[in-house]
């Protein structure tokens, strides 16, 4: 009798060990992956402040005159890869919509009908501009599909 009992203890004493043995390792495995998810978040929500500063000094270096009827002087969006173009791990694109009705922008790309920027001047240097930002992940990244979306609003 005390042999069959040491041995049923024996082999409850093994399921024990395998079970938290299984249970380590599934959360090993979970923690790895939640580690590279939120390193890849992180990774968009960096990219995303930077495409917006890159949209700033594009919408810098971009010449609003002269005004056309058909608003094609505007810039509309800003596109990025990251790291590079050929094998990208995020894909961004930046929409620009403008506060100054005065530019003469598509009326998509204008918010409101009237110049909310200067009530006393009526220059179109005002350029103030809302940005929606968009960054998506790409397949190259391995991982969850990762999209984080920021608006801003920005004066250049």
């Amino acid at each position: 009798m005390k042999r069959a009992f040491t041995l049923i203890m024996a082999m409850f004493f093994i399921v024990i060990l395998a079970t938290l043995g299984m249970l380590a390792l599934s959360l090993s495995t979970q923690t790895a992956k939640q580690s590279t998810d939120i390193y890849l978040r992180e990774q968009a929500e960096l990219l995303a402040r930077s495409a917006t500063e890159f949209a700033v000094m594009a919408m810098q270096a971009h010449s609003y005159t002269p005004a056309r009827s058909n608003g094609e002087h505007c810039l509309e969006t800003v596109d990025i890869t990251y790291p590079t173009a050929d094998n990208p791990l995020f894909k961004g694109r930046v929409q620009i919509y403008y506060l100054n009705p005065l530019l003469g922008c598509r009326a998509a790309r204008t918010i409101g009908d009237r110049n909310l920027t200067a009530a006393t001047t009526t220059s179109i240097t005002d350029n103030i501009a809302m940005l929606d930002v968009t960054i998506q992940s790409t397949e190259e990244a391995g991982s969850e599909p990762i999209r984080y979306f920021r608006r801003t609003i920005q004066r250049p």
